[in-house]
């Protein structure tokens, strides 16, 4: 073990990566089968989280918790600070991102038809910059082949006080060597053209042995590589490169570029399973780069969970106020955590639809100014019956405390103005066919964004929400089955309906009890969210009878994660944002837990364990929270 990294961190690293050891393919056989079957556990979930007294959920001792599992979904790295939710704009120190999917390149990249993409850790938005220790986890989740094809290139800055480090794990059915080669160059600080003693090592490790397998004092450059190559057996390893000398603390030593790769001996194959974990040291860079990056090429399609390491898991000399940044291979921007803040701009739209005898489509469009690289898209719906071309109304106006907090989290957000209809049925019809007819339009690139915005809008993957009729709309697009028909879009993968309607009359849900028959098609993660008033018989929007709008939450099938919340002293209109009737908390209260809500399950970041559990301030009405989870990350938060 270089006698650079602290025991600390080197239990936190192999904690976080023993799970390599023990979810390789199946045919494979380690060699240490006990260390696969029993991988490394740090603080258990009973005592790495507590409930405030305001029943919000603190993180608390090891971040890893229990990393056994690759395919485990329920690790959310959740921040609260003083009752509110972190959007994307405050600092972190270990940001991450959950089940993030990795887009297929288009056109198709021959070498890695996965796709080619780099994290990159850097400084974060808050003020200055903490210099220390930092990690990252790059996790690839099931399916698919779960290999880093191509091996793995990595890098940053480093300091006597912390080298860099790359931790990966070979496997293969038949338990064969494989040839791991290097590449490695540098500079100090001081020079980017100067030469730099470095000291290389590659150990094994398993639960109980840490063995060197190769060390070498080099001399690096950036202008003449330093190559090895060697043959290793199936196993989980940890390559390092540290300053020979240096000053701990403060400015870095030097910078590095390593590259690592693998292969079979006799036959095409082999690489790097599972994912990897990288690390270094963040401090100001001497030649502007950035502090840590890892790049890999995928043979098949992924979604990736990675997380920055660094203070609290590091402790005191763990770097603190970073972002994470995932590239693809044209150096765009794909996912940022935490995001900037962006400033927001809009422009209202209409398009006609030939398909249904030109219906007029409107559209009032939040969009993150300067956002760079793959935005994601949530469109939001009015109640009811419909506004008119020339008079968009208040509809279109009342829901910008939904759409300004989703664009300040680089969200695209279209707030749809659903035209009346002939009839109340043809308008049943209508609205999530406008939903579907405004998304084939933005992916056709004929909906015009603001000014300022140059990203590209992902509309395979969509957030819908909407208040009454609007809730209405996002069960219909999510799957639930009305006597008129189905209108499952499944490019809709999350929704949050406000104030939904039950069984009967309204909008005609034919759900009578055990057949489900209206909303057991909804299997997309939901957020619900309810007024108390509106549940009395008396409530301007009960309707039918109390508990009516609780009926949808209640008889999907139970295979997604179904958030619920209820808002007390909020009737129907209250909870449709009316600036005269809302209250300004409350509508602020529903903005940034949609928001939330969307950066979860849309855009892969953390925070779910805070949805519906946060308390609304004082001076404002309480919440009553339930919550129901049968799959997903909700099965790890506290009760």
């Amino acid at each position: 073990m270089s006698a650079s990294l602290t025991p600390a961190i080197w239990a936190r690293l192999v904690a976080s990566y023993l799970w390599l050891a023990s979810a390789q393919v199946q045919a494979a056989t380690h060699p240490e089968p006990g260390a696969a079957a029993t991988p490394l556990r740090s603080i258990s979930s009973e005592t790495d989280r507590k409930i405030d007294p305001h029943g919000r959920a603190v993180q608390l001792g090891d971040p890893f918790n229990e990393l056994a599992r690759a395919t485990d979904d329920t690790h959310d790295f959740d921040r609260v600070s003083d009752g509110h939710i972190v959007l994307g704009s405050g600092p972190l120190d270990e940001p991450g991102l959950i089940r993030f999917p990795l887009p297929v390149p288009n056109p198709p990249h021959a070498s890695c038809p996965g796709g080619f993409f780099a994290a990159i850790v850097d400084d974060g938005p808050g003020t200055g910059l903490s210099a220390g220790s930092f990690g990252m986890e790059l996790l690839l989740d099931e399916p698919g082949s779960r290999e880093l094809s191509g091996g793995l290139n990595f890098g940053g800055l480093i300091d006597a006080s912390q080298p860099g480090f790359a931790a990966f794990n070979i496997a293969n059915a038949a338990n064969d060597m494989q040839r791991v080669s290097l590449s490695l160059t540098g500079s100090p600080a001081s020079s980017a053209g100067a030469s730099y003693p470095v000291r290389v090592q590659i150990t094994r490790r398993t639960g109980s042995s840490n063995d060197v397998v190769y060390e070498r004092t080099q001399t690096i450059s950036l202008a003449a590589p330093f190559d090895a190559s060697f043959n290793l057996p199936p196993g989980f390893y940890v390559a390092t490169v540290a300053p020979v000398d240096g000053t701990a603390g403060g400015a870095p030593d030097g910078q590095f570029f390593f590259s690592l790769s693998t292969s079979l001996l006799d036959r095409p194959g082999g690489g790097f399973q599972g994912g990897a974990v990288v690390g270094g040291y963040h401090a100001i860079h001497p030649f502007g780069g950035v502090s840590g990056f890892a790049a890999f090429c995928l043979g098949t399609p992924h979604s990736s969970t990675l997380r920055v390491l660094a203070q609290p898991s590091y402790g005191p000399t763990g770097a603190s106020d970073l972002r994470l940044r995932v590239q693809d291979s044209q150096r765009r921007d794909i996912a940022i955590e935490p995001e900037p803040a962006f400033a927001i701009a809009d422009v209202a739209i209409e398009r006609n639809d030939p398909a249904r005898s030109g219906r007029e489509v409107g559209a009032r469009v939040f969009a993150p100014v300067g956002a760079s690289g793959t935005r994601k898209l949530v469109l939001i719906s009015h109640g009811g019956l419909g506004t008119l071309p020339a008079n968009p109304g208040v509809e279109l106006s009342n829901f910008t405390h939904i759409a300004e907090p989703l664009a300040q989290a680089g969200f695209v957000a279209v707030v749809v103005g659903h035209r009346n209809s002939g009839t109340l049925e043809q308008h049943r019809l209508d609205r999530p066919r406008d939903v579907s007819f405004l998304i084939d339009q933005i992916a056709l690139g004929s909906v015009p964004m603001p000014p300022g915005f140059q990203a590209q809008i992902d509309t395979a993957r969509v957030g819908h929400t909407g208040h009454s009729a609007g809730a209405y709309t996002s069960m219909a697009l999510a799957g639930a089955v009305y006597p008129y028909g189905s209108f499952r879009d499944p490019r809709i993968v999350a929704i949050a309906p406000i104030s939904p309607q039950g069984v009967g009359e309204e909008f005609l849900a034919y759900d009578n009890g055990p057949a489900d028959n209206t909303w057991a098609g909804v299997q997309v993660p939901t957020f619900v969210l309810v007024g108390r008033d509106e549940l009395d018989s008396s409530g301007t929007g009960a309707f039918i009878s109390p508990g009516w709008r609780l009926q949808p939450f209640g008889r999907m099938t139970p295979t997604q994660d179904r958030i619920q919340v209820i808002i007390d002293q909020q009737d129907h209109l209250e909870m449709g944002g009316s600036p005269t009737l809302g209250t300004p908390s409350v509508r602020q209260f529903i903005g940034e837990n949609i928001a939330r809500f969307f950066s979860v399950y849309l855009a892969g970041r953390a925070g779910s364990c805070e949805l519906g559990r946060l308390a609304l301030p004082d001076s404002i009405p309480s919440t009553r929270e339930f919550k129901r989870a049968q799959d997903g990350r909700l099965l790890a938060c506290p009760a």
